[in-house]
């Protein structure tokens, strides 16, 4: 039986009698939140943006983003000279239907500015939690809504 088939079949079941669907959809989702972090760190922005929805929405503390145009706008603002490892772990779907998802992720990131080539002196870990609502599109899975909740930020100490 195809995914597909799955999640419209079971879709119409409560969340409690899908435990198939759910550890299905969980390895898709975490996949897509590694897509993510992967290419946000190869600087791939063409890729990241393939992890969202059309009308997408993420929420930073730097601001709020809505639609493919704002989030690659605030992605191709990042600082070039910028070398980042994101690491994401602790993937937890948190409800799912046929069409929609939500989940979350939590995220330790190494940030360091520098012109100079990898490896790098180890900066401090920034910690944050990744609290998604997921999307089902013609492409697939998509983030429909991302809003990065910061947890522990060595800047402000």
């Amino acid at each position: 039986m195809s995914l597909d088939t799955l999640l419209s079949t079971l879709s119409k079941l409560p969340n409690e009698a899908q435990p198939e669907l759910g550890t299905e959809l969980e390895v898709l989702l975490n996949r897509l939140c590694t897509e993510f972090v992967n290419s946000v760190d190869a600087h791939d922005y063409a890729r990241t943006l393939k992890t969202f929805a059309s009308d997408a929405v993420v929420i930073t503390p730097a601001g709020e983003f809505q639609g493919i145009a704002a989030i690659e706008k605030f992605l191709l603002a990042r600082p070039t000279a910028m070398v980042t490892r994101h690491f994401s772990s602790n993937f937890q779907l948190t409800s799912h239907n046929g069409s929609s998802a939500t989940g979350i992720s939590y995220v330790v990131c190494f940030k360091r500015f520098t012109d100079q080539p990898v490896p790098v002196k180890t900066p401090l870990p920034i910690v944050a939690e990744y609290h998604d609502t997921y999307t089902r599109t013609i492409a697939g899975w998509r983030i429909q809504k991302r809003r990065i909740q910061g947890i522990f930020d060595p800047d402000l100490q």
